[in-house]
């Protein structure tokens, strides 16, 4: 097969971590053995690209921007498949609504459903909120803060795919209409996706699809590749935290804050008396912090925990399965894959849940320990490190309902179907 294309859009720079590029991190070189791809990252920021780098000869990096709508993005760049959320996110569903038009396949990698979930009303409030924050997620450093930036960015892009359905001549205002509701409320419509080729996580995705009234034929179980390169180093490695007499701890707070689940407040507390905690009575502890590689804002942790305590290392970039290995245990808030990186390598886990929210499966499954108070975390970290409350056969038992075979072939199942579908399209044009 000639070489074929991909149109990835993206809310980040490619080289910035995330669901998206960790899949696509896993998924390409696997591809890339079997046949010839370019892949075209849309990239979509709140302002202009000032200069469009170029990695290597094989990615282009393109700028929403220069596009009016995704009926001219597909036009110019004529990709031969498209990866394509099946939510309501505004770019995915426009560039999803007009590859129909070109009958270009579309396919997306769903994840479980194991985190944290809000009522509609917090929903809404949560939404509405987040619209008149001065940053984004994936915003990097203070000074990016502008007014109202989120809120102008959601604009953008809702008028990104209203110029795309003028273009497309379809029914607009019931269209908006529906989108405006699943922003607010944060429900699935199959008819959103009803041609997208889903990649599920594991096979309990397949009856929850059903029921919101997804096509059984467009979900294939797979398991998800950004985990295969945790199989292949865990199956291939010893435990290699340092045998110094000293507790080497990992402290990755999760984006509850920047996700709409806490208040600026909430974090400040969290993460300061954690902090704290383990400097006043960790005597032979050693902290390390590692945020979120594109959710969380560098500046914003540094100026909570130097103040604490200047010599402790906050970093953003980094694998997270290389700083666990270099640990004794994690501890995280809830609502984080790094709990399930942490569940793999066997570390013990301590889940801060200060503000009592439920809805954890590590929780709820005994995985990790519930530390409710500042004052008990020191008590936490000798409970975990003398006794892993995720126990061999809890492990197993979470592998086997939310991660399908973890045999670090996923990859290879979902490049299978790519093809097949790129093939197909080939053929009949």
């Amino acid at each position: 097969m000639n070489t074929f294309k991909i149109l990835i859009p993206l809310h980040t720079m490619p080289d910035t971590k995330s669901f998206i590029t960790l899949f696509f991190e896993n998924l390409l070189p696997v591809i890339k053995n079997r046949t010839k791809v370019q892949i075209m990252w849309l990239v979509y920021t709140p302002e202009k690209l000032p200069v469009i780098p170029q990695n290597n000869s094989e990615d282009i990096i393109l700028d929403i921007h220069n596009y009016k709508n995704a009926l001219e993005v597909i036009q110019k760049e004529k990709p031969d498949i498209i990866y394509a959320s099946e939510t309501w996110q505004f770019i995915d569903y426009a560039l999803s609504s007009t590859a129909k038009l070109f009958h270009i396949p579309v396919f997306c990698m769903v994840y479980s459903d194991i985190w944290i979930a809000k009522s509609t009303t917090k929903n809404i409030i949560s939404n509405l909120n987040r619209f008149f924050q001065n940053s984004i997620p994936t915003d990097t450093e203070l000074h990016k803060k502008k007014f109202m930036k989120r809120g102008r960015f959601y604009i953008y892009k809702y008028l990104f795919l209203l110029r795309t359905m003028m273009a497309l001549k379809t029914d607009r205002l019931q269209t908006l209409f529906k989108i405006w509701k699943f922003v607010l409320l944060d429900r699935l419509d199959p008819r959103f996706a009803s041609e997208t080729i889903q990649f599920l996580e594991n096979e309990s995705l397949i009856k929850q699809r059903l029921d919101l009234g997804f096509n059984k034929s467009n979900l294939i179980v797979t398991g998800n590749p950004i985990y295969d390169a945790a199989f292949h180093k865990i199956s291939n490695q010893k435990n290699t935290a340092k045998k110094d007499g000293i507790i080497h701890v990992l402290f990755a707070p999760s984006t509850l804050y920047e996700h709409g689940f806490w208040t600026s407040k909430q974090r400040e507390y969290a993460v300061k008396e954690t902090v704290r905690q383990i400097i006043k009575n960790g005597k032979g502890m050693s902290i390390t912090v590692k945020i979120h590689p594109s959710s969380s804002v560098l500046s914003d942790y540094k100026s909570l925990i130097h103040p604490i305590d200047s010599s402790i290392p906050v970093y953003q970039k980094g694998d997270i399965q290389d700083f666990l290995k270099d640990s004794d245990l994690e501890i995280t808030f809830q609502s984080s894959t790094t709990e399930v990186y942490a569940l793999l390598a066997k570390k013990p886990i301590i889940i801060c849940n200060f503000f009592n929210i439920q809805g954890d499966v590590f929780l709820e499954r005994g995985l990790a320990i519930d530390c409710k108070d500042p004052s008990s975390i020191i008590t936490s970290i000798d409970t975990a490190l003398s006794s892993n409350p995720a126990s061999e056969q809890k492990r197993e038992d979470f592998i086997r309902e939310f991660m399908y075979k973890w045999d670090g072939r996923a990859a290879e199942r979902i490049c299978d179907k790519i093809i097949e579908l790129v093939e197909k399209r080939k053929v009949n044009q």
